[in-house]
């Protein structure tokens, strides 16, 4: 069985290959804001993974990862629609956490995509 740490890529290279599916996917429009949101979503991983540089296979989890940050810190500062009314055009916002993030910035649904972390042996 081959090591999956064998084939690993930078955050730059990382940043490169997913930058256009994450601005799709999360409608923001600068670079500069989904490139940090994409590293924070590598570094993330690689938290969790307890790995210096992601494996290649992995990058379709940063994809996933990265559109889901941008929209968290999105509803956290300006809220959601939680009420409308019409007949007094009223409108009501909501702040709160959107989603819930473990304590490695992951939602349950990309750790099960990872696989288990590795050992490190000082």
């Amino acid at each position: 069985m081959a090591d999956m740490y064998a084939d690993c890529v930078s955050v730059k290279k990382c940043i490169a290959l997913t930058k256009d599916a994450v601005m799709k996917e999360s409608g923001q429009t600068d670079e500069s804001i989904v490139a940090a949101y994409i590293e924070r979503a590598y570094m993330s991983i690689c938290n969790y993974l307890w790995c210096d540089e992601l494996p290649r296979r992995l990058i379709p989890a940063v994809g996933a990862l990265a559109p889901i940050l941008v929209r968290y810190a999105e509803q956290s500062a300006t809220g959601y629609v939680s009420q409308k009314s019409q007949g007094g055009r009223s409108v009501s916002f909501q702040y709160s956490d959107g989603i819930k993030l473990d304590e490695y910035g992951l939602t349950t649904a990309i750790r099960a995509m990872l696989p288990l972390p590795r050992l490190r042996c000082f």
